[in-house]
């Protein structure tokens, strides 16, 4: 499970558990202008994207796989970050994060160009800030059925051939 704040141009914080993954898209026809830092270092400084993504392996295989980010098997100690239709920095994607790592997202100009938050799609509100990292106290136990193996879909996905 993830865990997330979101901050508000008021500076109130939100707090929200998701299981598959948790966004900010722009809001307006303008491009957003994020600011993306991992445990407290700056690694992007001017993301200029449609927003970004973060999803846990269990979501990595829906919106994230759409972007381009290889999905996770479900027992994968990680998760990703993930860029929307990513203009700056020229082809960067995606991250894989370790299971203790921070991702926050701040907006370089909310007032221009404001961003959505979502959470296992639904809607946050506007906001200028998103921290996530993945929860220390709630967590969700999967099960698969047997005929099913999930390694194999997963290997499907990720090594397509061409029929």
């Amino acid at each position: 499970m993830l865990y997330l704040e979101f901050e508000s141009a008021d500076g109130k914080v939100r707090t929200a558990y998701g299981f598959n993954d948790a966004w900010l898209e722009r809001s307006t026809s303008q491009s957003a202008w994020l600011e993306v830092s991992v445990n407290g270092v700056q690694r992007i400084p001017k993301l200029v994207s449609d927003g970004a993504l973060v999803a846990t392996a269990a979501g990595s295989t829906a919106y994230a796989r759409s972007m381009g980010a290889s999905p996770l098997l479900a027992d994968t100690p990680a998760w990703l970050l993930v860029g929307s239709n990513v203009m700056e920095p020229a082809h960067w994607r995606s991250a894989l994060m370790s299971t203790d790592s921070t991702v926050e997202i701040r907006n370089l100009s909310p007032e221009h160009r404001p961003v959505e938050a979502f959470v296992d799609g639904h809607s946050m509100g506007e906001v200028v800030a998103f921290r996530a990292r993945i929860s220390r106290a709630a967590a969700a136990e999967l099960a698969f059925c047997a005929s099913h193996d999930m390694a194999d879909k997963i290997a499907a996905i990720q090594f397509q051939t061409a029929n």
